[in-house]
């Protein structure tokens, strides 16, 4: 998956799902980086997207970027 800037999502990206609402990337399906904490064998059915794990709103699986997804800190 691409944020709206073009850049492809990584896995440890930090990124704001919504106003006031940061998340880490914790997995990119699209791209077949997986977490320790999530791994392959457990999240690849869900096929697409990314899976964002954030204080307020929990693990989040997005199958595209919109308006609000954006990239606030690449990692590493």
């Amino acid at each position: 998956m691409k944020y709206k800037t073009g850049e492809v999502a990584k896995v440890g990206d930090i990124v704001q799902l919504w106003e006031g609402n940061l998340g880490k990337v914790v997995c990119s399906i699209d791209t077949n980086e997986y977490s320790k904490e999530y791994a392959f064998n457990e999240w690849s059915y869900l096929k697409v997207g990314i899976l964002i794990m954030s204080d307020s709103a929990g693990l989040v699986h997005k199958t595209s970027s919109d308006e609000d997804l954006k990239l606030i800190k690449r990692s590493g």
